[in-house]
């Protein structure tokens, strides 16, 4: 049985994390494993890397949304909003080619619309964990508690305006073009199985919920004592960790904690820990500015790229604080219970299929900085019952979350597939047999671009004109559109009409040059059946 993992990245972010763990766990289950990315950050051998291609296609998706989709976000939720497009084609590569079973991870800013359409069609079974919201929605990662992918994903709340109406028409051909009766739909946690069940494109799917791992070899505690000297700490200190890889994003809710803690400021008792240096914060990771602005000095430890030193990190704090307002499995409360640190979080999607109240940490009602104050107040008070979940935490993750535990899972589900696989004989698809795949979007979404690319270039318009060459280049390509795109009938023609205005803004000397004149050559003959004389 060979399996193939579709993923953006391998070792960076914490999907391509749980892929890459996934992915080593069948290999030491003695499975025929393999990974395919765009982006390799390791030197495993058994996993290839395809990496994007700097083209005019590409760039057209940087326009798109940058000054289409940025240009209209809300400011109160900045979570990753993707257009994903263009994609890769990959129903082609030999290892595609060669697998029994296609797994799919996070692949957003990797695969479009039409290229996942190819691989579903290619009559083998398709497994895609779902690491968030997207692939049921029509453009938002995490739907912030709306319920628009349940029925079209019109009107979007996460947009100020959408004129050209692109997250309809991406729902739309998403559902048109996806074989669900191949793909089978692993949520990660019970609350993302849920919302699959409800997403009117994956209702009627097979759905799946199968964890995460973690390496419970790698993050275990060496005590707390070994780690806090480790990381530079006193022993004699009540220390409060948390984290992430973007902390400026406001799902991950650092703003909450920090509102929180300034809570906890009121109460004499913390007020005089905090001053005499009996009580850190400690964060790693990206933290939002504000944070390292808040009301309490935080040791920040940076970046831990070492797996060793973020366990270092787990099993020097009391415990770990996940303020997200919205989560499907985090790895780091993973991670922390491993190396039997406890877990103070927001009672939200998936962590409650790890947090087991007054066990392995606590739960907080969502929205109320008073509970959440009160809840970090007697955690730290009385720390004797964080270290007494030590050995609960360390046994939950072994027994429910290890490597070993969710490989022989997949093994199973995979042996079910390839006894039961998809019919071939009723293929379906949206594509345009004079598009590529790597550049279609689906029927509706190719009407919806013209609109795009012209709400695009209008807010190319309000920019201030300055003298960096990014900028000028943008300034010659907005000269360059003039007003053509008012005479474009069809998606070939608008795709040619925006490469020739590219063209010309690169300068005729530039590398860009030659590779758009070779790309607008192409276009031409593909395009020639339905492009106007």
């Amino acid at each position: 049985m060979r399996i193939v993992h579709v993923s953006s990245t391998d070792t960076v972010g914490g999907a391509g994390r749980a892929a890459c763990r996934l992915h080593r766990a069948l290999i030491a289950a003695g499975m025929d494993s393999s990974m395919l990315v765009s982006g390799k950050h390791s030197d495993d051998g058994t996993i290839a890397e395809v990496p994007r291609q700097d083209d005019f296609a590409t760039r057209l998706g940087e326009l798109a949304r940058r000054h289409y989709i940025d240009l209209h976000r809300t400011p109160d939720w900045n979570t990753y909003f993707s257009l994903a497009w263009p994609g890769v084609d990959l129903a082609e590569h030999p290892l595609v080619r060669e697998a029994d079973i296609i797994h799919l991870h996070w692949l957003w800013d990797f695969q479009s619309v039409a290229t996942l359409g190819r691989l579903m069609n290619l009559g083998k079974p398709v497994v895609w964990s779902f690491h968030d919201q997207r692939a049921m929605t029509g453009g938002c990662h995490y739907s912030a508690g709306c319920a628009g992918y349940e029925a079209g994903c019109a009107s979007c709340p996460q947009l100020t305006a959408d004129p050209a109406g692109l997250t309809a028409a991406a729902f739309a051909d998403q559902k048109q073009a996806w074989r669900r009766d191949a793909v089978t739909v692993i949520g990660l946690s019970r609350w993302m199985a849920e919302c699959a069940r409800r997403s009117g494109i994956w209702c009627d799917s097979r759905i799946e919920v199968i964890p995460n791992s973690v390496e419970t070899e790698v993050f275990v505690s060496c005590g707390k004592a070994e780690c806090r000297r480790r990381m530079g700490l006193p022993e004699d200190v009540r220390c409060v960790l948390f984290g992430a890889d973007f902390g400026e994003e406001i799902r991950k809710g650092f703003r909450g904690l920090m509102r929180a803690v300034t809570r906890c400021l009121d109460d004499p008792w913390f007020a005089g820990e905090l001053r005499d240096g009996r009580i850190r914060f400690m964060c790693f990771g990206n933290p939002d500015p504000e944070v390292a602005r808040g009301p309490v000095p935080i040791h920040a430890l940076g970046y831990l790229k070492d797996d060793a030193d973020l366990a270092a990190a787990y099993g020097a704090a009391d415990f770990f604080v996940l303020p997200s307002l919205e989560d499907n499995l985090p790895n780091t409360v993973l991670e922390s219970m491993s190396c039997g640190t406890p877990v103070l979080a927001l009672d939200v999607g998936g962590v409650r299929d790890m947090v087991i109240e007054g066990h392995t940490g606590w739960l907080i009602p969502p929205g109320d900085d008073r509970l959440f104050a009160d809840a970090l107040l007697r955690a730290l008070r009385e720390p004797d019952i964080a270290a007494g979940m030590a050995d609960a935490c360390r046994e939950r993750v072994v027994n429910g979350f290890s490597p070993a535990l969710q490989a022989g899972r997949f093994a199973a589900l995979y042996s079910d597939l390839l006894r039961h696989p998809p019919a071939v004989e009723s293929a379906i698809g949206i594509a345009d047999p004079d598009v590529p795949a790597e550049i279609d979007m689906g029927p509706q979404s190719r009407l919806a671009m013209t609109g795009v690319f012209k709400s695009a270039v209008a807010g190319l318009a309000e920019e201030p004109l300055d003298k960096t060459a990014h900028k000028r280049g943008y300034y010659r390509f907005r000269s360059a559109i003039n007003g053509d795109l008012e005479n474009v009938g069809t998606y070939p023609e608008l795709l040619i009409t925006l490469e020739h205005a590219f063209r010309k803004r690169s300068g005729k000397s530039s590398r860009s040059e030659w590779r758009c004149m070779k790309l607008k050559a192409w276009l031409r003959d593909v395009f020639r059946k339905t492009a106007r004389p």
